[in-house]
């Protein structure tokens, strides 16, 4: 099994960048997310056709093992305030 490393993470944060950005942060997709549902997100990055498919396994992998990482992408150019809600949220998922 291949780790994701810090370049296909900086990918993932600039196509998920703009997620929360117009209608403010979906807490519910953070709880989701916590409960391990990260079918859509991966669904996502597979239909941009920037990732392999061990790439993707390897997120799979990685965000199933700590939702939290996934969740840190999504939240990353959120305001403080809204980002410790998304925590708190993702905290209460589990």
């Amino acid at each position: 099994m291949f780790g994701v490393n810090t370049g296909q993470l900086a990918l993932v944060r600039a196509i998920f960048s703009d997620e929360f950005a117009t209608d403010g942060v979906d807490y519910d997709a953070l709880i989701d997310i916590a409960q391990g549902d990260i079918t859509d997100w991966i669904a996502d990055l597979h239909h941009t056709g920037l990732f392999t498919s061990t790439e993707l396994d390897a997120m799979t992998c990685l965000w199933r093992r700590d939702p939290a990482a996934l969740a840190s992408i999504l939240l990353g150019s959120a305001d403080d305030r809204a980002a410790r809600r998304g925590e708190l949220a993702l905290a209460g998922g589990r």
